[in-house]
């Protein structure tokens, strides 16, 4: 029993350590309740056209379109 418990806490810190990183320096965000692509990318991206980074959003995380859902994670590309 011990064993097992140990090796959910061990795949509990290396998951995490994976939530947080992204190909190329991007970040991971958790889509909430009322997000969309368009609204992540003008939030994370307030500089840059926001069709550029859907499509990037899209390709990175190999959406079939611009959907998303609450719960999800999705990687963002780096700046």
């Amino acid at each position: 029993m011990l064993a097992g418990l140990v090796l959910v806490v061990v795949g509990l810190v290396a998951a995490r350590s994976v939530e947080g990183s992204a190909p190329a320096g991007g970040q991971t965000v958790l889509v909430q309740r009322g997000d969309t692509i368009w609204a992540l990318a003008s939030r994370q991206y307030p500089n840059s056209d926001p069709r550029t980074r859907v499509e990037q959003i899209e390709r990175l995380n190999d959406l079939d379109g611009p959907v998303v859902r609450p719960g999800e994670r999705l990687r963002l590309p780096a700046d």
